[in-house]
Parts: structure tokens; C-alpha cells; sequence
């Protein structure tokens, strides 16, 4: 019951408290329990397939709303206005990547999603992904060190590399200092040395549209981590979140090649 319950704080509300036949009092608990978390995972069901059907409508409409604003940018002389139009489309554009990782979380966690696994070496798969934010680290003064060892395994690319990326995105856009990445062993490890997150918002994070106070400040949705979470866990894989004093550690670990 207690490791049941445990995995089920974690997020895994699929999960159900096993039940005994005894007929006492503790079966009857553990029954309404089991009924209690049914409720909660079919109220959860309905909040994911809303917010993917909302995006899903309003992702077009938007879309050309977007296309609309660039045609009249090039139509406009002048630059204040040009200026106010540009900085809109920005917002448009991070609307429309709100609404698309709304959905490929949707198809995720509902299990609509089909992985195109292939053999990887996720050591070069991470390589390929500093180098996108190398050039932004250098220009805040940090590096990213990446230290690993060829490591085969089969995995849907695109998503992988995506899941990779945000953990990267987040620690250059939350963390401090210096980021270390380690491959080995069917696993990636990305750590930064800032502020970290407390404790008892760990959990937390790997939920859809939970921000910490201290990030609203920023531009973001609060789904890089959940979506990392949905990529990991429809490769029957973990994520682990750890204090690594001073910074956080976000651990990837997806099944070894047979």
C-alpha cells in the first residue's frame, strides 16, 4: 500500500492500491481509495483532452493570424510601427509553441502516440543538442562540459532530443554557472549550479502548467518538464530530479539495448 501510494504521489495516478480479500475494514478503505483515484484520473483524463481540443481549434486561426501580421509587416514603412507588429508575431510564436506542446503532451500521456524507435547513440544525440544552446551559454559567460561514452538505444529521435533540449533550455534559463551533462549507461545527466528547486516542489514541477513564483517572472508555459516526464515515461523510462547543492540534477534513464 505505502509503495502504491508513493508512485502514485509521483504522478503515477494509473496506479491503484492493491486489494486483499479479507472482507475488513482496510479492504473497504483501500476499495475507496481505488474509487477516489478513478474520480481523480478521469477528471485529469477530461482536463488533458480539453486543453489539447482547445489548442487544437485555436492553433489555426492563430496560425493565420500570424501569417496576416508578417504580410503586413512588409507592407509598413514605418519602423515604430514595423516594431510593435514584429513583437507581436513573438508573442503569436510562443502562443502557437504553447499550444503544440499542449498537444504532443496530450498524445503522450493518452497514449495516441506512436514512438518511431530506431538505435541511437544518445551520447551523440546529446552532443547535437549542446551544440544548439552552446552559442547562448557562451554569450552569458557559461559553459556547458559534456563528458560521456557511446551508449546504444532504441528511441523515438525527434522526441528524445526534444526532451533533452528543454532540460538544457531550463538550466541555462533557471540555473547559474556551468552546466554539467554525463552520458552513461542508457541515461543522461544535466546539472547546474543555481538556486535549485526546494524539496517539496520536485514532484510539482513534472506537472503540466506549474511554474515556481520565482520563474513567472519569465517568459515560459510550465510544460518543459512535464513534457520531458511524458517523453521519458512513454519510452518506459525514468526522470529523477535531485538536489545537487548547490544547483538541481535532472536524470534521463531510458531501457538498455538488449
Amino acid at each position: 500500500i505505502s509503495a502504491a501510494a508513493e508512485r502514485i504521489r509521483l504522478g503515477h495516478l494509473s496506479e491503484r492500491i492493491p486489494q486483499s480479500q479479507n472482507g475488513d475494514e482496510i479492504e473497504r478503505l483501500v476499495g475507496q481509495l481505488n474509487r477516489m483515484l478513478d474520480q481523480v484520473d478521469g477528471l485529469m483524463q477530461h482536463a488533458r483532452s480539453t486543453s489539447s481540443a482547445i489548442a487544437h481549434d485555436l492553433r489555426h486561426p492563430i496560425s493565420r493570424l500570424h501569417n496576416e501580421l508578417e504580410a503586413l509587416a512588409d507592407e509598413i514603412t514605418d519602423a515604430r510601427v514595423r516594431a510593435r507588429l514584429d513583437a507581436l508575431q513573438t508573442d503569436i510564436v510562443q502562443i502557437l509553441d504553447t499550444f503544440q506542446a499542449i498537444l504532443r503532451l496530450g498524445r503522450l500521456d493518452s497514449g495516441a502516440y506512436t514512438l518511431q524507435r530506431v538505435s541511437v547513440d544518445l551520447n551523440e544525440l546529446v552532443a547535437d543538442a549542446i551544440s544548439l544552446y552552446d552559442p547562448v551559454a557562451n554569450s552569458e559567460g557559461r559553459q556547458i562540459h559534456h563528458q560521456g561514452r557511446t551508449s546504444l538505444v532504441e528511441i523515438d529521435k525527434e522526441l528524445v532530443f526534444q526532451a533533452v533540449a528543454n532540460v538544457l533550455q531550463n538550466a541555462l534559463r533557471h540555473g547559474r554557472g556551468d552546466i554539467i551533462v554525463q552520458v552513461a549507461s542508457a541515461s543522461v545527466s544535466i546539472r547546474d549550479h543555481g538556486a535549485g528547486i526546494p524539496l517539496d516542489s520536485m514532484s510539482r514541477v513534472l506537472q503540466p502548467f506549474v511554474r515556481l513564483d520565482e520563474a513567472r517572472t519569465e517568459p515560459g508555459h510550465g510544460l518543459g518538464l512535464s513534457l520531458v516526464r511524458a517523453i521519458v515515461e512513454a519510452h518506459h523510462g525514468t526522470i529523477s530530479l535531485d538536489d545537487a547543492q548547490p544547483g538541481l540534477n535532472v536524470k534521463l534513464t531510458f531501457p538498455e539495448t538488449a
